[in-house]
């Protein structure tokens, strides 16, 4: 991701990865409708949630079928540069990761730079036995407006780790 948009050229991406845009052109995609449906929170709708359901341009969807595992970590690299940040360019990015009972992932996102405004949401729907590693590693400057918001739902006997440095 170039300041907040999916570079496709410079991505490869196994067949359990699709681009968020294409979700969101095809109406009937099954991942559409599970978009803004893990662990909603009506009475207490969070203002960064509400902010990136309303404006998400871009972000991907993994889908692991049941017993499924990724044969190596999918690493999201997301590059903030000054063009970007001269057009006091706002970014809202969304991605939404479905794990089937029995499968493994592991997920690692790497942020550099310095982001104009950005909101990044992941929602993570583990079946039961899953298990997902989430990595999370920002070296953003002491200007970076980025805010970022994970929520999810664990069936029984899932197993979320989630580790996040921000230097």
């Amino acid at each position: 991701f170039v300041d907040g948009r999916f570079d496709a050229e410079a991505s490869t991406l196994p067949s359990s990865v699709v681009a968020l845009g294409a979700v969101l052109a095809d109406p009937t995609s099954p991942f559409a409708e599970r978009i803004g449906q893990i662990n909603p929170t009506e009475q207490q709708c969070h203002p960064l949630l509400a902010l990136n359901a309303a404006r998400m341009g871009d972000g991907l969807v993994l889908h692991l079928a049941d017993g499924e595992t990724l044969d190596k970590p999918l690493h999201l690299r997301f590059t903030w540069t000054a063009e970007g940040r001269a057009k006091d360019h706002a970014a809202h990015m969304r991605f939404l990761v479905l794990i089937g009972d029995g499968a493994q992932a592991t997920l690692i996102e790497t942020h550099q730079g310095t982001p104009g405004f950005a909101t990044l949401t992941t929602e993570v729907s583990l079946g039961a036995a899953a298990a997902l590693s989430h990595v999370r590693l920002e070296t953003l400057s002491w200007a970076a407006r980025q805010s970022a918001v994970t929520v999810g739902e664990l069936a029984a006997n899932a197993l979320y780790q989630g580790f996040y440095l921000s230097e």
